[in-house]
């Protein structure tokens, strides 16, 4: 059984965690600004990854920004207050460790666009180097 548990972190900074059997197997937050949520992170533990679960999370990111001016405690979780946005957009900066395609990959198979694919930065932890790619992705308000 899969489900989530969520937490305001404060008035515009949400968490939510994805267990599977009670084990927790994922975290994401993200910031809600006016009429769009910037992903901060995503984490699938190891063991988990290449399962789906990465996706599932995602689209249940972007499920949460498509309804979010509905009171989601009737579908979610009685901790959630009533929002007034109107989300429009999926914004994020992808951390992709050079010479390598997975997060790009994820990214772009879950149809994020990417954005200044030419201007790549680069940011070097000592320990790997990532670049870092601007993706975003345009959202339909819907009514539930």
């Amino acid at each position: 059984m899969k489900y989530f548990t969520y937490k305001y972190l404060n008035n515009n900074v949400q968490k939510i965690k994805l267990f599977k059997n009670k084990l927790k197997i994922g975290t994401s937050t993200f910031s809600i600004s006016n009429n769009f949520i910037t992903i901060n992170n995503i984490f699938i533990h190891n063991e988990f990854r290449r399962h789906g679960y990465g996706s599932f999370m995602l689209n249940h990111i972007e499920d949460l920004s498509m309804n979010y001016n509905k009171d989601l405690s009737s579908n979610y979780n009685e901790d959630l207050p009533m929002n007034n946005y109107k989300i429009e957009k999926i914004s994020l900066l992808a951390w992709q460790p050079y010479d390598s395609t997975n997060v790009l990959d994820f990214f772009k198979k879950n149809n994020y666009t990417l954005n200044n694919e030419n201007e790549i930065k680069l940011y070097d932890d000592y320990d790997t180097i990532y670049e870092l790619h601007n993706f975003e992705k345009n959202i339909s308000f819907r009514k539930i």
